[in-house]
This record gives C-alpha cells, sequence and structure tokens, in this order.
C-alpha cells in the first residue's frame, strides 16, 4: 500500500496525475471531492477529504488548479494552514500544490511547436492552455474542428509523453519533487 494520498479537483485530472505517477514509478490513492467535482468541491470538502477519504495516508497532496487566482490561493493555503494544526494532522504530511495555470499547462511541453510559439516558452504562464493543445492537434489531425475533452485527451497525451515533456512546466517539476520527497 502507499502512504500518498494526492485529491484532485475532477475526473480528467485524477486520470493525467495517475498516467504521470505511473510514469514516475510511484504508487499513489488519487480521490476526486464529493460534487461538485471542481475547485469549489475541493475546497468545500477539504477538511473530509482530508480526515475523512485520505485518513490512512501519511503524505497528502492536495492538487488544484491555480487558474491565474489569487483569491483562491489564499482561501487554500489559509484553510489548509488550519487543518495542519488540529490533533488528526499530526502524524500527516500535508501539501498544497498549484497546477499553474492549470494542470494542461503541464501537457504543453508533449508539443514542442507550442513551445516554440510561446515567447517565454514557459508553459506555466499560458493562461488557456487548452486553447493551445487545440491548436496544436488540429494541425496534428487536420481536423480543424477538433475539440479537446478533458477525460479523453489529456489522459491519451499524458500516456503517450514522457517525463521530460511535463518537466517543461515548473509547477510539474515542483509535484515531482514533493512526489518524491518521502
Amino acid at each position: 500500500m502507499t502512504d500518498i494520498g494526492i485529491a484532485v479537483e475532477g475526473e480528467s485530472d485524477r486520470k493525467i496525475v495517475s498516467k504521470i505517477l505511473r510514469k514516475l514509478d510511484t504508487d499513489a490513492y488519487i480521490v476526486l471531492p464529493p460534487r461538485p467535482r471542481n475547485k469549489n468541491g475541493i475546497y468545500a470538502h477539504l477538511e473530509k477529504i482530508i480526515f475523512g477519504k485520505l485518513r490512512g495516508y501519511r503524505k497528502i497532496i492536495i492538487l488544484v488548479d491555480y487558474d491565474n487566482s489569487k483569491k483562491w490561493e489564499n482561501k487554500f493555503k489559509s484553510k489548509t494552514d488550519g487543518l495542519k494544526k488540529k490533533p488528526d494532522a499530526k502524524n500527516k504530511k500535508i501539501i498544497l500544490h498549484f497546477a499553474t495555470q492549470n494542470i494542461e499547462a503541464w501537457l504543453l511541453g508533449c508539443y514542442p511547436n507550442i513551445l516554440k510559439d510561446i515567447r517565454n516558452r514557459n508553459p506555466d504562464e499560458v493562461i488557456d492552455p487548452v486553447s493551445w493543445i487545440e491548436t496544436a492537434e488540429r494541425k496534428k489531425r487536420k481536423d480543424k474542428n477538433f475539440r479537446y475533452n478533458k477525460t479523453a485527451e489529456g489522459k491519451r497525451i499524458a500516456e503517450r509523453n514522457e517525463l521530460m515533456h511535463f518537466r517543461n512546466s515548473k509547477s510539474f517539476k515542483e509535484f515531482e519533487l514533493k512526489i518524491k520527497d518521502c
């Protein structure tokens, strides 16, 4: 059994993280919040997730999309810091991690042409990574109507690429360090 529990916002995040963890040769239990399965849901149910679904895990990582929101960052940090002070958290390492801007930014490194098109070549600074992925996939597939489906496409992209592609993202590299730091 693993010592790592990870809470993510939604099903697409779970599938992407699952594929990445396999590449990292790391086992972790990944949970979703009760509905709504998004940032609001994980925030509203954070205590239940940490001390309920993930109570048996020594290291707990709360992985949320940053979405260019300092407000959400502050809310999550404040709540997480408060939960770390609870008696039940004594033997746990509770870690808050933001995928900057969202987890799809980690996938941008899988498209070398996108990185050339992005002036600063930092996937974490792209506000809407999904639109860049759609553009790259439209060209690749020669299908101008292609639409990115988070659940299906994110998993497929994560599955077919190497860790070096994800490491173009600073927030991914930080996540990888947090996973490995046991």
